[in-house]
């Protein structure tokens, strides 16, 4: 309970006992604990303290990194109208490849495909090894694409009415993408 600059030291004790009381034993992480982990932070002024979540990262990295965010891709009737715009738009946006029906720019660390309705459905696209575009492509039953860059990928419709490409490229070797 809060009872302004008087009350600092009941509000110091309360979060101090209930952090004694959440933090998880053996240094396990918050993805395997039951109860999460936390530590103080601003111990300077009493007054600035807060609690930090505690993240065991290499766990978190091993997990998360199976499959990273690749590009996100729009439906347009003119690629090169939108490459034109978004170069504008986006101070900085640098085309990559273009051609009649696919196009693809990095703007602000991300990458847009361009792509015309008749070739592929707007999606997000998602980087995996080949190894698990193999083994996720089997688990949803869809048929492996290859590009006319080498890459390989295949798609599976989402929920309402989106799309998600799974797309592994010829260079990348397991340990990039995972």
């Amino acid at each position: 309970m809060w009872q302004g600059r008087r009350g600092r030291g009941l509000l110091a004790r309360t979060v101090q006992d209930s952090t004694a009381r959440i933090v998880a034993p053996q240094g396990l992480s918050t993805l395997t604990d039951p109860v999460p982990k936390f530590a103080l932070c601003g111990r300077k002024n009493p007054w600035l303290r807060r609690l930090r979540l505690l993240v065991d990262t290499g766990r978190v990295a091993r997990i998360v990194r199976k499959m990273q965010f690749d590009h996100v891709a729009f439906r347009v009737p003119d690629i090169g109208e939108a490459l034109d715009w978004w170069q504008r738009m986006v101070p900085g946006a640098t085309v990559l490849y273009a051609d009649e029906t696919w196009g693809l720019l990095e703007a602000g660390g991300a990458r847009i495909a361009f792509v015309i309705a008749r070739e592929h459905p707007g999606h997000l696209a998602f980087k995996v090894s080949s190894e698990e575009l193999v083994r996720l492509a089997a688990e949803h039953e869809a048929a492996i694409a290859t590009h006319r860059d080498g890459s390989r990928s295949f798609y599976v419709a989402a929920p309402g009415g989106e799309h998600v490409e799974v797309i592994a490229y010829p260079d990348v070797l397991a340990e990039d993408a995972e």
